[in-house]
């Protein structure tokens, strides 16, 4: 969103041309999708490292991988097998309470 200076940077974390045109070293947020956790762990590891002040929330498959992130420095890690099945029961309690379902 260019109106509030909000720039998105979208591509492999191998690249070395994503990671010049990041510049983590002066970012805010780093937002981290990466499917793979001990690379994710790496890279947030080297971001923290040259930015302590930025905030980075990522991704992980389980509990145990979001404690590897939380300990890395992450401070925010979703679940979205987790935030997917929290919304599933919420859709089955308005069932169970009003019979209406949630499209």
């Amino acid at each position: 969103n260019i109106k509030k200076k909000l720039y998105g940077i979208y591509g492999s974390a191998e690249s070395p041309e994503v990671w010049k045109k990041a510049n983590y070293e002066k970012a805010k947020l780093i937002i981290s999708t990466m499917p793979d956790t001990s690379s994710a762990i790496s890279i947030i590891q080297k971001i923290k490292k040259a930015n302590k002040d930025v905030v980075i929330f990522a991704r992980a498959h389980n509990f145990d991988e979001a404690l590897k992130m939380y300990n890395a420095g992450v401070e925010s890690v979703k679940l979205p097998q987790v935030l997917g099945s929290n919304e599933c029961l919420k859709q089955i309690q308005t069932f169970l309470a009003t019979g209406k379902t949630i499209s």
